[in-house]
């Protein structure tokens, strides 16, 4: 799974380590730096990612549920029918 910010300026992947941890990557290509989230449960695989146009919001989806999230902050905005956005 990836996908682009429409401003191009970041891209999203879903990734699965070694130790069965799930993560959603973001790469802020003008900056060089990466963000990660990692609060999807352990051994449970992200199927889907996408990211909020200006790339400072981003969504994962495992069978766990769909999770809304900051990007550089990590922080998380809400859970399936609970997310706050701003």
């Amino acid at each position: 799974m990836k996908a682009f910010s429409a401003n191009g300026k970041r891209i999203v992947i879903a990734k699965m380590g070694v130790l069965g941890e799930s993560a959603a990557m973001v790469w802020d290509l003008d900056a060089n730096m990466t963000y990660l989230f990692t609060k999807h449960i352990k051994s449970e695989k992200i199927v889907a990612v996408a990211l909020s146009a200006d790339g400072k919001q981003g969504v994962s989806a495992s069978k766990d549920g769909v999770r809304v999230w900051e990007v550089e902050s990590g922080k998380s905005r809400g859970t399936g029918r609970t997310c706050r956005l701003p």
